[in-house]
């Protein structure tokens, strides 16, 4: 306490030396961050969006009726935006005229359709078992509709079907299907013709790029595994590794995009090439789904927000902050399609 006068009755010049002393010593101490090929578990620090051009304007805003775990796909084809919703005695797959947004067929499908992949005039279902609290409901089923129809025409007995993606004149479907493993199964010629056991669990994804299939499971030791199955070639090759959870998985036909938990936000770029991380993006608060074309990565979030990413940088080129709803489901094609809980969002994106 003797010194608490001077202290006190220091002169303004010498105060701010003592703070240019601690700023120092500070910045010195913590770095700025670099991009790293890895999410972390820990939650990232909330982030303020830059200020940026209108990534796109809203077109529509298409009511859909959701219940139970709500909407858990989308696809396009044939013309037309297919939406996929859980509900009881059972799911549907809705059908709506990508011109006049206009709903022109409700299909129904087993309770939790958590996967849609359109093949031609085929639009191919993963009925799961969603959270496993309805045994009697219809589950374990890849259902194919033929778009011609509106009709389920045919079906394949699947264990935990959880997406579909197709590939060398088949569809192939991922299934969570065991505690220490993850399957994928080839489907054609009304049979089971080929399968793949991966030596993980929690598979939940599946996509093509370089006309390779790519799924990631998580390894239990804080680490999520990208494989590649080169079906042309029958082989698995050694999977790339990303440290912490992967929540998504999209793809250009190029490049792979990876979401993190809606906690971290961060979504990477990665190579399947050459097995490298070309970019990180900036942490997204509450990141819900991504997409993925040649022209660029979308990014929609919880607090209503869509995001437009460029290529190889996954830096923001515009942004649409009010969607009206807080999204699950993210679609591009010419125009991008969100899936929220005030219903089916069309987005003409900015030229």
């Amino acid at each position: 306490m003797a010194h608490l006068p001077s202290l006190i009755h220091r002169p303004l010049a010498g105060w701010l030396a003592v703070l240019l002393v601690i700023f120092a010593a500070s910045c010195a101490a913590a770095p700025y961050p670099t991009a790293t090929s890895t999410f972390t578990d820990s939650v990232a620090s909330p982030s303020l969006a830059p200020t940026l051009p209108p990534a796109g304007r809203i077109v529509r805003t298409i009511p859909v009726t959701v219940n139970l775990l709500g909407a858990l796909s989308l696809a396009e084809g044939d013309g037309s935006i297919w939406v996929a919703v859980s509900g009881l005695p059972s799911g549907r797959v809705l059908r709506i005229d990508a011109q006049s947004g206009r709903q022109i067929a409700e299909i129904p499908v087993g309770w939790a359709p958590a996967g849609l992949t359109v093949v031609g005039n085929e639009v191919w279902v993963a009925d799961t078992i969603g959270d496993g609290s309805q045994a009697t409901a219809k589950q374990n089923l890849v259902e194919v509709i033929d778009a011609q129809r509106n009709a389920v025409v045919r079906h394949y007995e699947v264990p935990v079907p959880e997406d579909l993606a197709p590939l060398d004149g088949a569809v192939w479907v991922v299934s969570a299907d065991g505690s220490d493993h993850s399957t994928i199964r080839r489907l054609d010629d009304g049979i089971l013709s080929r399968s793949y056991t991966l030596p993980e669990p929690g598979a939940t994804r599946l996509v093509v790029a370089n006309q390779i299939l790519w799924a990631a499971t998580w390894s239990g030791s804080d680490t999520t595994h990208l494989w590649g199955i080169d079906v042309a070639r029958a082989q698995i090759p050694t999977p790339i590794s990303v440290g912490g959870n992967v929540s998504a998985l999209a793809t250009d036909g190029s490049d792979l995009y990876l979401a993190g938990s809606p906690a971290i936000g961060l979504v990477s770029e990665i190579s399947p090439v050459s097995q490298a991380l070309v970019a990180t993006s900036r942490s997204f608060d509450a990141l819900q789904a991504i997409s993925a074309t040649s022209t660029a990565v979308w990014v929609a979030t919880g607090l209503g927000e869509l995001y437009e990413l460029s290529h190889g940088h996954l830096t923001e080129v515009g942004r649409l902050a009010n969607l009206g709803g807080t999204p699950s489901q993210l679609l591009v094609n010419d125009h991008v399609w969100i899936m929220t809980d005030a219903g089916l969002v069309e987005v003409q994106p900015t030229p």
